[in-house]
């Protein structure tokens, strides 16, 4: 049972850093920490090989 909490913290984790380097991409941070938290490390390296988001939002 412990098993699940270890997989469970450790995707929180992935999420939050695959937010955290979403924001500094200008990239919504909510949703990639959905995306991190899904798909963990997968998520993780595209956001490292996408460019940053140039556009602004009014």
């Amino acid at each position: 049972m412990e098993y699940y909490i270890y997989i469970i913290v450790f995707e929180l984790i992935v999420g939050m850093f695959t937010a955290i380097k979403a924001k500094e991409k200008n990239r919504n941070p909510f949703i990639w920490f959905f995306l991190g938290f899904i798909f963990s490390v997968i998520a993780l390296l595209v956001i490292f090989v996408l460019p940053y988001n140039e556009s602004t939002q009014d």
